[in-house]
């Protein structure tokens, strides 16, 4: 592309830092996305095998955009903000010198922008970098596990409106991935009588490990778990859960799961809403791991009282996305985006 606008993700930012230090092996760009008076943009930093640069870019535009989203779901006043480091092809030979060259970026922008860990980031490499900068956040933090109590207490209002009751105990459930935060979600419903639970995963270790510890569970191929008549339906691994394919195969009432990026295209929501089944976007359903990371930011120390507490926001902004769909018949993704871009708009004007 001739510009770093000219990305099909460009949703006029208002900063493209480009990343470059070519002796530690350093490539890859941050994205600012919205930014409020008095406030930094949050957003973590994620380090992949990136094919083109152009695909990093549009990823830390794209990913930065649903950060303002997320920030406005659960009740927060940060812009968003997403950093993407291409992961060198003879990988990172030293990690110190990596990480510093990368933080001197950080540090260049002055508190605008606070970045903890994404995917390919280890706890270890969060550390390092807190070492090199004051703006990094999420060490010692349970982010998947709130990001997972977060998804439970958007199916317990998905399954209100459903059944006017909460309770998951009679209820049926598919959980697509059961690494970090899909094995933290199987353990939270299960400790609210969840038994009706099919699950897949590719690490076939795992899941025999969970169907040792709860012999009730259903393991699942990973080509099929969509496919299963459940009430609610939770993709908690990869990317386009819900893509071409396996729209058409799924046979739930309801969407509501950790995975980013879950529908392949937009038009995937419309067919979704045009089946009756309620999807509730991943940036609302996946909001809690933002909250616990903010509540470091904001006291120094995460405490799991005040998280809890800011988590009934993810459950109110659910809520409200539900009421709206009755009243206005529109399609739940396209409803959020609008609730979200109100919040937004009010925060900068």
């Amino acid at each position: 592309m001739d510009t770093l606008k000219d990305s099909i993700e460009f949703d006029h930012h208002i900063r493209i830092v480009p990343v470059e230090n070519t002796s530690v092996g350093l490539k890859g760009y941050i994205a600012i996305h919205r930014k409020i008076e008095g406030q930094p943009s949050l957003g973590a930093t994620r380090l992949w095998k990136y094919e083109k640069d152009s695909d990093a870019l549009d990823d830390a535009l794209r990913l930065a955009h649903l950060m303002s989203y997320k920030s406005m779901a659960s009740g927060f006043s940060y812009g968003g903000a997403k950093a993407t480091l291409i992961y060198p092809e003879g990988g990172i030979q030293d990690k110190h010198a990596y990480f510093k060259a990368y933080t001197n970026y950080v540090n260049e922008l002055h508190g605008d922008f606070v970045t903890g860990s994404d995917v390919g980031m280890s706890p270890e490499d969060v550390q390092l970098m807190s070492s090199f900068s004051p703006y990094i956040v999420g060490s010692n933090v349970r982010s998947n596990y709130f990001t997972s109590l977060g998804v439970l207490y958007a199916i317990q209002v998905v399954l209100q409106d459903m059944f006017d009751s909460p309770d998951v105990s009679n209820r049926t459930f598919a959980i697509q991935g059961v690494g970090n935060t899909g094995s933290n979600l199987l353990r939270l419903l299960i400790k609210h009588g969840a038994k009706n639970i099919y699950i897949s995963d590719i690490n076939e270790e795992v899941l025999k490990k969970l169907q040792h510890e709860f012999p009730f569970l259903i393991i699942i191929p990973t080509q099929d778990i969509h496919k299963q008549k459940v009430d609610v339906f939770s993709p908690c691994a990869l990317s386009h859960a819900i893509n071409t394919k396996t729209i058409h195969e799924l046979d739930c009432l309801a969407i509501v799961g950790s995975a980013n990026n879950q529908l392949e295209s937009r038009n995937m929501g419309d067919m979704l809403h045009e089946k009756g089944i309620i999807y509730v976007p991943d940036y609302i359903a996946n909001s809690g791991g933002l909250i616990s990371v903010a509540d470091q930011y904001e006291h120094g120390e995460a405490d799991d009282n005040r998280i809890v507490k800011k988590l009934d926001q993810l459950k109110s902004t659910v809520e409200d996305l539900i009421l709206r769909r009755k009243k206005d018949k529109e399609v739940t993704h396209i409803l959020a985006d609008k609730m979200m871009e109100e919040r937004l708009s009010a925060l900068l004007n």
